[in-house]
């Protein structure tokens, strides 16, 4: 009943990540589609910066252009925690049965990548419409979206991507084997050097520590996965958000290159003003 109430706060920290750090990411969105069918920016168009997306996005819709998709992306964070929050622990609790201690490198690593996996079936069908929601028009109903997604092609429009998980599905793995490691390396040597002076022993980091060690493991482990992630080029049609740094990026016969393929390739139909190229 604990590990439960513990994944449900996990879930709930998800929700709270997700929000605060929403506008960043549909700022860091919009830097990566923002490039024409070559895959390459206009070399007379201004270079796009973080400060001049954002401006434009706030032009255009203010404050509510910046959270449009809050809703199903706190959605999907929540699941996302709690289930591999729950999936974790007791894939650790297993491993360290069976290892009759705590786990090495490569049984951390396969803890987390099997855990990652245990969320997948649920969360891959609400990024699919995270992202699909994040490219229409503010306003527009998000069930409705839904609903037009499911409706090119039921219920594998969803799962088509599933194959690029096999390598993305390692960054949580990643990400918590860097933290451990670091986090047990640290521990031991401020115990043996308290020890040393007479000092008690310390159980664990503090909550700043235990932060900035969790934001830099996710970093390394985000660098590491990020080519995956982005993934080889897809053609789409201009989304709505996509700022006019290049004016030809907006034209109906004209594409934009859409980051995390993992998802985005099943996006056929951005805006439906705009003529589907199928690839």
């Amino acid at each position: 009943m604990d590990q439960l109430a513990e994944s449900v706060s996990a879930g709930l920290g998800g929700i709270i990540c997700t929000t605060v750090l929403y506008p960043l990411e549909i700022v860091k969105n919009r830097l990566q589609v923002m490039t024409n069918a070559q895959g390459k920016r206009d070399a007379d168009a201004p270079n796009p910066t973080v400060r001049s997306v954002a401006q434009h996005i706030w032009k255009m819709d203010g404050a509510r252009g910046l959270m449009w998709g809050n809703t199903p992306s706190c959605i999907w964070g929540f699941v996302e925690k709690l289930i591999y929050f729950y999936s974790f622990a007791l894939c650790r609790y297993v491993a360290e049965r069976l290892t009759g201690g705590p786990m090495s490198t490569p049984v951390s690593l396969l803890v987390g990548y099997a855990s990652e996996w245990t969320h997948l079936p649920f969360t891959m069908p609400l990024e699919v419409w995270t992202v699909r929601v994040q490219h229409t028009r503010p306003g527009t109903s998000i069930w409705r979206t839904l609903w037009e997604t499911y409706a090119q092609g039921g219920v594998r429009v969803f799962y088509k991507s599933a194959s690029a998980f096999l390598v993305l599905a390692t960054k949580p793995a990643i990400k918590y084997t860097l933290y451990e490691r670091v986090r047990q390396v640290t521990i031991a040597r401020r115990n043996a050097l308290r020890t040393a002076q007479g000092l008690p022993r310390i159980a664990g980091l503090g909550y700043f520590e235990a932060f900035l060690l969790g934001a830099i493991a996710r970093s390394l482990a985000e660098v590491l996965i990020y080519p995956v992630r982005a993934g080889p080029p897809r053609a789409v049609p201009c989304a709505y958000h996509a700022p006019p740094f290049a004016p030809h990026t907006v034209s109906p016969s004209s594409h934009l290159l859409v980051g995390r393929a993992a998802c985005r390739a099943d996006l056929s139909a951005l805006d439906n003003s705009i003529p589907v190229q199928k690839w």
